[in-house]
């Protein structure tokens, strides 16, 4: 697999992430007792993005 589709392959889970993290400050506030909850999914996500490109990424 060329690595440009590779690369245009990623390029919407990336701007979602970009795209996430600039509008974080916006959204409404997490309650302190739930913070945790959505660091735990913000890893989860970042977890599972890398484990799409690893198995994703061309091996020669």
């Amino acid at each position: 697999m060329p690595t440009w589709i590779l690369a245009a392959a990623a390029l919407p889970g990336l701007y979602g992430i970009v795209r996430g993290i600039t509008l974080w400050p916006d959204l409404p506030g997490l309650l302190r007792l739930r913070a945790w909850l959505g660091w735990t999914q913000v890893a989860l996500t970042v977890a599972f993005v890398a484990v799409c490109l690893v198995v994703a990424w061309p091996k020669a």
